[in-house]
């Protein structure tokens, strides 16, 4: 003879089962949300905060005795940035070193003179090729494509 067991009904089985699934569901997005808030208020949109930047070299001085270049950049764009790097390169193709420390801050509007070491690379102005500088927001700047710098002996 077989015992009888009583179970509980499919019913109270039914409603059960949907009350754990809305359970460990809205703890998941819980969960999920929480991550997300986390992350996202750390990650910035650089672009954002650099789409008008715009750094123009004005003029490249080149002292051959003091084996010194000065390159005169502007920040002409509507935001601050900051240069990152700064060089002039022979027509062989030999870049400066930089006595200028980096990064250098620019507001808008503003002016700086960068430093470099051209001894032993630029011994003339007829082996200048071109001065660029780079800056944190990705743009760079170049002079020399048609221009010549002011040498001084």
């Amino acid at each position: 003879m077989m015992k009888k067991t009583k179970g509980i009904s499919p019913l109270i089985a039914s409603v059960l089962l949907i009350a754990i699934v809305i359970v460990v569901g809205t703890l998941t997005l819980d969960w999920a949300t929480a991550i997300h808030s986390n992350l996202g208020s750390s990650v910035k949109n650089k672009t954002s905060e650099c789409t008008t930047a715009a750094v123009v070299i004005d003029r490249v001085y080149l002292d051959l005795n003091g084996s010194v270049g000065r390159i005169v950049a502007r920040n002409s764009g509507f935001d601050d940035d900051s240069i990152t790097g700064a060089s002039v390169v022979t027509m062989k193709g030999q870049t400066s070193s930089n006595l200028t420390a980096f990064p250098v801050a620019m507001a808008r509007g503003t002016q700086t003179t960068l430093t470099v070491n051209i001894s032993g690379i630029i011994t003339s102005c007829t082996n200048f090729s071109r001065a660029y500088v780079t800056t944190s927001c990705g743009v760079s700047a170049e002079y020399g494509v048609g221009e010549s710098p002011t040498c001084t002996n």
